[in-house]
C-alpha cells in the first residue's frame, strides 16, 4: 500500500479511512465466494474498522484531488487483490519466509516502477 503514502497529500483522512475499511469487508465477502466462513473474530474486526471510520467521519474531512483519489483507489484495489490471492491461490510460505518473500517482491516492483519513471538516487 505504498500509494497510501502519496494519497494523504491532498486526500482527507475520512476518505483514506473509508477506503482502508472497505478492504477488510471486501476480503471477507470475496472469501465467502471461495468457501471461507466468516468467523466471529472476522466480524468483530470488521465492526472495529467501521467504528474507526465513523469516528473519523465526524470531522468530515473529505477533500481530495482526482490524481490522489485514483492513487488511493489503486492502493485499495492492489491490497484487496493481494489479500484474496494470499488466502485462495497463492498462500504465503511459512511465517518469516512468507513475509520476507512479500517484502522482496514489493521491493522488486517498486524498483521497476522507479526505473520506469526515471527516478534518480537521492543519496
Amino acid at each position: 500500500m505504498v500509494l497510501v503514502d502519496v494519497a494523504p497529500q491532498t486526500i482527507g483522512t475520512g476518505l483514506i479511512a473509508t477506503f482502508t475499511a472497505i478492504v477488510s469487508i471486501s476480503v471477507a465477502l470475496i472469501g465467502l465466494a471461495y468457501g471461507q466462513r466468516l468467523t466471529w473474530l472476522k466480524i468483530v474486526g470488521m465492526l472495529i474498522s467501521w467504528h474507526g471510520v465513523i469516528f473519523l467521519l465526524q470531522g468530515r474531512n473529505f477533500k481530495a484531488s482526482s490524481v490522489n483519489l485514483l492513487a488511493m483507489f489503486g492502493s485499495t484495489l492492489s491490497c484487496l487483490i493481494d489479500l484474496v490471492l494470499q488466502t485462495t491461490w497463492l498462500p504465503f510460505a511459512p511465517r518469516p519466509l512468507g513475509f520476507a518473500s512479500e517484502m522482496l517482491c514489493s521491493g522488486a516492483v517498486l524498483l521497476l516502477l522507479s526505473l520506469a519513471l526515471g527516478e534518480k538516487n537521492s543519496c
